[in-house]
């Protein structure tokens, strides 16, 4: 009798000619087995489809600078690329590839193994997985990738022709990593213009014990679309997928249009405010699924930001300086109007993205809220009432509560600043901040990205004074360090949810200033710095108030206090209950 590979299990049949399914793990593989240079052949085949590296964001490289903090030796199997050499040693990494029976190596110990757009197609996965477990560290990650496919969709002669040999699916990847790694995989599905795939990630010997649920965690594909903008709600998904893994919740993430929730207990679904539209999609296909919704509305009032958007490059786009600060005094006043929109009322917001965000907010079962102040606007706003869970933003103390301060003084050679990082756009409200300290005599660092806003950009270059300083991106490693020596971290933006910067900041000692329009007093109470985004005095006495008032002690308070509920620890452990007050309310609901 036939025994899987995979499972071990002898429940299989055979579905097609020349190929054995197994009931138990889902999987489909050729029989008898092709040989080794037909495989070769196809997978030649179907990589000449497939580009051997994404510009955009690279999965590799944002899980090794994830797992392997951006350091150790690499050792990739059957690379499509040569020239990926270059880009994997330009991160930190030393690069090494070998054929499928790892025999080019030079080393018998590495710190990553890369198995992409390969398992699929090589005779024997479960021994070339074998080989690759005894090839890493004692703490290595293995990565892979496969295509997600349904034995339903793909026809006997497709198979034939142009591959694989195997159709994995996520229990059998499962069983592979358990079995040769002990470790429990993470798993990552999205969509590309080639189809879908998955990403596995483990590192070997950390397996989930005692597993009590299985979430799949949700984001709109923009969430990881570029791979230096992989911050903010993106870092917060992956560190605490890694928190709730230790305690015993096996946690997936998709970015897929239409995730895949058998499996799951439940979904958590990560609202993009600028893309209501395709998360109601991924919300629909949830609930259609029957799994029971989570939802982090993330959510924003973003009336005045629209406003803010029409009028700020506006009035920075005057020359003459008396009539912009006119318009500016105008703008703190809160009289300034622009063509049809007035300040007093904004911008409304269009009905249909109220409307998807109320239809988006009602399907879910629970919701997880930054604050009760983002929880009292959606009802407000949207008329939306559930039972929530408030789950404050969080940084890392592994990072930011310690940071050596020489990473970032060898390099630029200042102490004592203020520091802004944040997507350099109206929102952050970057340019405003800059406007405010163009005559003081402090140094300013803006560190963040233009990407989105280039005009704007290009008028915060205008108005910088000369102790302006501009970093496109630091790593977390160096961000810490900045943060530890400067004195105050601002961010007046017009609307935030909780900026994960400004937690990371307080944790690293920084005093803080942010705008009076959201929910971070709940943060930062007495300890933090306040203004009025709309107003550059405001700012710069926030800043004034801030090198006056922003002593050690304050500092210390502000820090012990983030410390206290701030980290992805603590924001695991409440996640950990909203789960599970959800799935009690939906075996409520059912009976």
């Amino acid at each position: 009798m036939y025994k899987c590979p995979y499972c071990n299990s002898n429940g299989n049949k055979t579905v097609r000619d020349g190929f054995i399914y197994c009931e138990s793990c889902d999987t489909l593989r050729a029989s008898p087995r092709i040989n080794l240079d037909r495989a070769m052949h196809l997978l030649q085949l179907y990589r000449k489809d497939i580009p051997p590296y994404d510009e955009n964001f690279e999965w590799r490289i944002f899980l090794l600078r994830l797992l392997l903090k951006g350091r150790g030796r690499v050792l990739e199997v059957l690379s499509q690329w040569s020239g990926l050499s270059v880009i994997f040693k330009a991160e930190g990494f030393e690069y090494e590839t070998t054929d499928h029976k790892c025999s080019q190596i030079r080393s018998d110990s590495y710190d990553a193994v890369i198995l992409w757009d390969v398992l699929e197609y090589v005779p024997e996965p479960e021994i070339l997985m074998h080989r690759c477990s005894r090839l890493l560290s004692d703490k290595g990650v293995l990565l892979l990738r496969i295509r997600r496919l349904s034995i339903d969709n793909c026809t006997e002669t497709a198979i034939k022709e142009r591959g694989p040999t195997n159709i994995l699916s996520k229990r059998a990847l499962r069983m592979l990593f358990e079995r040769h790694l002990n470790t429990t995989p993470v798993f990552i599905e999205y969509d590309s213009p080639h189809g879908t795939f998955i990403v596995a990630a483990g590192r070997k010997q950390e397996r989930v014990v005692n597993s009590c649920m299985r979430v799949l965690m949700v984001a709109h594909p923009d969430a990881y679309a570029v791979l230096e903008d992989a911050v903010g709600p993106r870092l917060r998904i992956f560190k605490t997928i890694f928190e709730l893994r230790k305690k015993g919740i096996e946690a997936d993430l998709s970015i897929s249009m239409n995730p895949d929730t058998s499996g799951y207990s439940l979904a958590h679904l990560f609202h993009h405010a600028w893309k209501s539209r395709d998360n109601l999609l991924q919300a629909l296909s949830i609930k259609y699924s029957g799994a029971p919704l989570v939802i982090s509305p993330i959510y924003m009032d973003l009336r005045e930001t629209d406003f803010a958007l029409r009028a700020i490059p506006e009035i920075f786009s005057v020359t003459l300086e008396s009539e912009r600060e006119a318009y500016l005094k105008a703008l703190e006043a809160g009289d300034f109007s622009i063509g049809e929109f007035d300040q007093k009322v904004f911008v409304p917001e269009e009905r249909n993205k109220v409307e998807t965000q109320k239809l988006l907010f009602s399907l879910a079962d629970h919701l997880i809220g930054l604050s009760f102040s983002e929880i009292r606007q959606i009802g407000i706003n949207l008329n939306i009432h559930k039972t929530f869970t408030i789950v404050p933003n969080c940084a890392d103390p592994e990072i930011f509560l310690e940071p050596d301060q020489g990473l970032f003084y060898s390099k630029y050679g200042l102490r004592d600043f203020v520091i802004s990082v944040g997507h350099i756009e109206v929102r952050k409200n970057t340019l405003m901040l800059i406007y405010a300290m163009r005559e003081m005599d402090i140094p300013l660092v803006i560190v963040g990205n233009y990407l989105g806003s280039p005009e704007y950009y290009r008028l915060c270059k205008y108005y910088a004074g000369v102790n302006t300083i501009f970093i496109p991106q630091l790593s977390q490693e160096e961000l810490a360090s900045a943060y530890a020596l400067a004195h105050l971290h601002a961010l007046p933006s017009w609307t935030e949810g909780a900026s994960l910067a400004t937690i990371e900041a307080a944790m690293a000692g920084c005093n803080v200033l942010v705008s009076n329009r959201a929910g971070e007093w709940e943060y930062y109470g007495e300890d933090g710095f306040y203004c009025n985004p709309a107003s550059y005095s405001s700012i710069q006495e926030g800043i004034g108030r801030a090198y006056k008032e922003g002593g050690t002690e304050r500092r210390k308070r502000l820090k012990r206090h983030i410390i206290q509920n701030c980290t992805f620890q603590r924001a695991a452990e409440k996640t950990m209950e909203a789960y599970q007050r959800t799935l009690m309310e939906d075996i409520h609901v059912r009976h």
